[in-house]
């Protein structure tokens, strides 16, 4: 069988900052068989670079990379490489580093518990995991508290906050509610403002902007609120006036006439003169009829001749042509407009129609100018006419039509409400949505981002809470690992025996918590209250213990191993250094004996102790 590494070597190649350059440290030099060197101990000072040649050994063991400590074991001045098969953990480094990373008093109650080995990595992992509990504790307090905020119907950050102003504000006097309920549906109460009315308000899309939408609202509100539901259609359709455009075009012809002057005698002239042609024209008429006897203005008997000759008279004044022209000028009369005529449509719209009554009274006041203008050239119809009032008439006539027109439009809408009340109302409850929407979409769009940012907090709060709950779980586990360790408790309380000669001077015991505690004198002690020895003592007691694990009692340390032991003696006083020291010369040799092939390297700063 080919010779391991262990047995083999004679020294170490060693280079690190401390050793700045390779150095060859002969631990065991070669003797003549059969003698063969197994214990090395090396004196050195502290600060010597003891401790390097420790770590180096650990970094090999642990095939660590990168190294801090170049290592390599050798034989003679041959390296020697790794033997097939050959477990790292076979070398076992007890030094200060091994005592702080397997060893570790902390406090429990009024007493101390101790940590061995992979507890201690545990305990650090809890420790850790204590500090992320803290941390996710703060944060969930955090959003807690934001959460509850946003809680608060008077915080501006709460969407409840957001959602009653909207609600107010539907609720408020001509809004939302009052539109919906009391003018449109005709109900007694205003409609009821729910969160589902507040969010279909919100995310409406109108179909025109506001100011459309408002004007649009009243215009058919006007209608709807002038009919209910036994209204009947207005049959009547409104029709627009014709135009005087005609009658104005042959005024300006006529008036502008002059008929031929007749040749009258000096009598006539003075009939005409005094009478003029429309009493005279009149004359005419009631002198014809022959049962007229007595004249209607002197009251005198009219004798035959005196009818016959006045009739004579009247005749040579007005001749046929000047009559022919009189009867045209009539034609010109224009009728007067009847307001009443329009009564029916008030219902249609107040203010519209209030329009065309001042409107009627502008054109009637129109017509009187036209006709006075013809009544007194049909009077005098040789006289000259001024007309300069048809572009009144015109202007006036169009104006009114105008009116007319809207007024036609809105009979229809009327007629079209109350043949399609409901589909109105619906389309009257359509517009009122548009513009509660544009009234409160502001607060909305506030409502839908402090909605957005509570619902990330809670998600960030539940987050927050599953791990926490995961840390939780975690540190459960790390616990139970670190209780279920088993550590050979009472080989280790035989070794503090030894020690210190005492079975209660250092005992540990298994407690209800599954950890392990100190007592110190048969009592409970603070941590504070355990010396640097008394530690070491432990460490060194779970060192041999550790070496030896997963072996039989019979076969305690008959596995090949290499041990390197720094400075186990330096952390105690007088009294103790000789418990210690008769500790490691029985540890030791049950460790050389078991094993023909196992070495140790012992190091140290007082040669006092060597053992």
């Amino acid at each position: 069988m080919m010779p391991t590494t262990i047995d083999s070597m004679t020294g170490i190649n060693i280079k690190s900052p401390f050793f700045d350059t390779i150095t060859l440290l002969d631990l065991f030099p070669t003797h003549q068989a059969p003698k063969k060197n197994r214990v090395a101990l090396v004196y050195g000072a502290n600060g010597s670079g003891k401790s390097t040649i420790a770590q180096g050994f650990r970094e090999y063991a642990m095939s660590t990379t990168p190294k801090t400590v170049d290592l390599i074991p050798v034989v003679g001045t041959d390296i020697i490489k790794m033997s097939p098969g050959l477990k790292a953990e076979k070398f076992f480094v007890f030094d200060e580093t091994y005592v702080s990373r397997n060893i570790k008093v902390q406090e429990s109650g009024l007493g101390t518990i101790v940590l061995f080995g992979k507890q201690v990595e545990l305990e650090k992992q809890l420790e850790e995991l204590e500090k992320q509990i803290v941390q996710a504790q703060t944060d969930i307090d955090s959003k807690s508290e934001s959460i509850q905020q946003y809680n608060s119907a008077t915080n501006v950050v709460a969407p409840e906050y957001w959602k009653n102003l909207i609600i107010k504000k539907l609720q408020a006097a001509g809004g939302w509610a009052e539109m919906s309920g009391l003018r449109i549906k005709k109900n007694h109460i205003k409609t009821r403002v729910t969160e589902i009315e507040v969010d279909r308000l919100g995310k409406l899309r109108p179909r025109m902007d506001e100011a459309t939408t408002r004007a649009k609202l009243d215009e058919l509100l006007v209608v709807f609120d002038s009919t209910d539901a036994s209204a009947l259609p207005i049959s009547s359709q409104i029709q627009t006036i014709g135009s005087p455009e005609k009658i104005v075009e042959a005024a300006k012809i006529l008036l502008a006439k002059v008929p031929q002057k007749p040749t009258l005698t000096l009598r006539e002239q003075e009939l005409l003169q005094s009478m003029g042609i429309d009493v005279l024209s009149t004359a005419r008429g009631f002198l014809s009829v022959r049962s007229h006897k007595i004249c209607p203005t002197c009251l005198q008997p009219i004798s035959e001749e005196h009818r016959v000759a006045s009739l004579q008279q009247i005749e040579n004044i007005l001749n046929r042509e000047v009559e022919e022209y009189r009867n045209e000028l009539k034609k010109l009369i224009l009728s007067e407009i009847q307001a009443d005529f329009y009564q029916d449509y008030s219902v249609l719209d107040l203010e519209l129609f209030g329009k065309l009554i001042l409107q009627i009274s502008s054109v009637n006041s129109a017509i009187g100018n036209h006709n006075k203008v013809v009544q007194a050239k049909i009077s005098n119809p040789l006289s000259l006419a001024q007309y300069d009032t048809f572009t009144d008439l015109i202007t006036a006539y169009k104006q009114l039509n105008d009116i007319l027109v809207k007024l036609e439009d809105k009979r229809s809408s009327y007629n079209q409400i109350i043949t399609n009340r409901q589909t109105t109302e619906k389309e009257l409850l359509k517009l009122n949505d548009e513009i509660a929407h544009y009234t409160i979409d502001s607060e909305y769009q506030s409502l839908m981002s402090r909605r957005t940012a509570k619902e990330t907090t809670e998600k960030e709060l539940a987050k927050a809470l599953q791990a926490k709950n995961g840390l939780l779980d975690e540190r459960q586990l790390l616990d139970a690992q670190r209780k279920n360790l088993q550590i050979a408790v009472e080989q280790i309380n035989e070794s503090l025996s030894y020690i210190f000669y005492s079975d209660t001077r250092l005992q540990l015991y298994l407690g209800s918590d599954q950890m392990y505690h100190l007592k110190v004198n048969g009592k409970d002690v603070s941590p504070n209250k355990i010396s640097c020895g008394e530690r070491n003592a432990l460490a060194l007691s779970y060192f041999f213990t550790e070496i030896a694990k997963g072996t039989e009692f019979q076969k305690l340390y008959d596995d090949e191993m290499f041990l390197v032991i720094d400075d186990p003696v330096s952390s105690f006083d007088v009294e103790n250094r000789v418990g210690i020291l008769s500790f490691l010369r029985y540890k030791l040799n049950q460790v050389l004996t078991s094993c023909a092939t196992t070495k140790i390297l012992m190091m140290t700063h007082d040669v006092s102790g060597d053992v």
